[in-house]
């Protein structure tokens, strides 16, 4: 089994500029993305048993993003590729997909097989769109489903358990896909794994491919063709963006008996449900 990861760099910061509304990316403190590690813990999971298993993990962004894909490396990823040029600078969803589609191709044809799986989180920290994923699979005419907690597959057949939105009443829904596919995967799925000192150790020794704007587009004309990535290909922008305020809500902790906890829980609704007695 062949499965690629797509993870995401996100920002550690909170820095907003007042100019652009964007999030200020440049000289702060970075961090994959939540969602990354569970679809990266799900490549794991998916290739536990299978003895002809190879990983490959993916990222778009800055050089500094390397970073992020040597957490892949230490966890047993059998090569990393960086995605970095800046001519990708100011991508919106579709041209990050565009240029993610473009890179997983390449090396799909060179291996002369496609990936089972390729895997994204389902929404990163810092955009939550949750578009990159199926906007990648519609790319490749791959089959897709979103916001996965579970993946088994046999027989080229992959059977997930998909969240389902609070609009649509909530809970998860059971559906079957045909390999090769596409899934993001939703945040608290599973548990990352943490890799072990010695194995980040020698992650950081091993090389990371970088792919550039002429390797993955080496025949593009800018006069005849245009970019599908890019700021000046972008088909949405950022108008506005502000940290998000905390609600004052808190999760409070039950200790005792059942009967003990029965007897806290309505005390507290007693007390106006603030939880604070």
């Amino acid at each position: 089994m062949r499965i690629a990861v797509c993870m995401k760099l996100v920002p550690s910061d909170t820095q907003v500029t007042e100019e652009e509304g964007r999030l200020v990316r440049k000289n702060i403190g970075a961090m994959p993305d939540t969602c990354s590690l569970h679809a990266l813990e799900l490549a794991r999971q998916l290739l536990q048993e299978d003895e002809e298993k190879w990983l490959d993990v993916y990222t778009m962004g800055p050089p500094n993003a390397a970073d992020i894909l040597r957490r892949g490396l230490a966890l047993g990823a059998d090569r990393a590729v960086l995605l970095t040029d800046r001519a990708f600078g100011g991508s919106d969803t579709l041209g990050t997909a565009e240029v993610i589609a473009a890179a997983l191709d390449k090396f799909e044809h060179e291996a002369g097989v496609p990936y089972d799986f390729i895997l994204f989180g389902a929404a990163s920290l810092d955009g939550g769109t949750g578009q990159v994923g199926p906007m990648t699979a519609e790319a490749l005419g791959r089959p897709s489903a979103t916001h996965i907690v579970s993946a088994v597959a046999a027989d080229g057949i992959c059977t997930v358990e998909k969240e389902m939105p609070d609009a649509l009443g909530g809970g998860r829904m059971k559906l079957e896909i045909r390999l090769p596919a596409i899934l993001t995967v939703s945040y608290g799925a599973n548990t990352p794994e943490k890799p072990k000192l010695r194995a980040r150790m020698q992650a950081s020794k091993k090389p990371i491919q970088t792919l550039s704007k002429e390797d993955l587009f080496p025949e593009a004309d800018a006069e005849t063709q245009p970019a599908d990535y890019g700021g000046s290909a972008a088909k949405s922008a950022v108008t506005g963006s502000r940290l998000a305020m905390s609600t004052g809500r808190h999760a409070v902790m039950l200790a005792g008996t059942p009967a003990e906890q029965a007897a806290k829980i309505c005390k507290i609704l007693s007390e106006g449900g603030s939880g604070n007695g």
